[in-house]
């Protein structure tokens, strides 16, 4: 589908394995979707968050967030400036949640077995918001 859309392509954090990224990123997708709206004013199915641990083009992890209509609507083009407040917003989101190991108001629903995926989510996140 051709549409408009903004990235952010980051390194490889030290000591992280591929599997650990992809899960933290998948769980950090989740919550910068989930809060996409207050920045823009769209409902959260309006947009896409997809992450990729190594982004065709750039090679390196990449979240890629894109209007879900066909031509693009320029939603997405407005997070282009507010990467950095979406990320700490993001990362606070996700350290304040009651939950242990992340739920749905947070990162997500989790599988059995991914007990630090909160905390590598909100580790990313707030790295990535520096």
């Amino acid at each position: 589908m051709h549409t408009s859309g903004t990235w952010l392509t980051f390194d490889v954090p030290d000591d992280w394995e591929k599997s650990e990224l992809t899960d933290a990123m998948t769980a950090a997708a989740y919550a910068i979707q989930s809060l996409v709206p207050l920045f823009i004013k769209c409902d959260r199915t309006d947009i896409h968050v997809v992450p990729q641990v190594k982004a065709i083009h750039m090679e390196r992890p990449t979240f890629f967030i894109y209007d879900s209509y066909p031509g693009g609507i320029g939603l997405s083009e407005n997070i282009y400036p507010r990467w950095r407040e979406l990320l700490t917003l993001a990362a606070d989101h996700v350290a304040e949640c009651l939950c242990e190991h992340g739920c749905p108001v947070c990162i997500g629903a989790q599988e059995a077995g991914q007990k630090d995926n909160k905390h590598r989510a909100h580790s990313l996140l707030a790295e990535l918001a520096k």
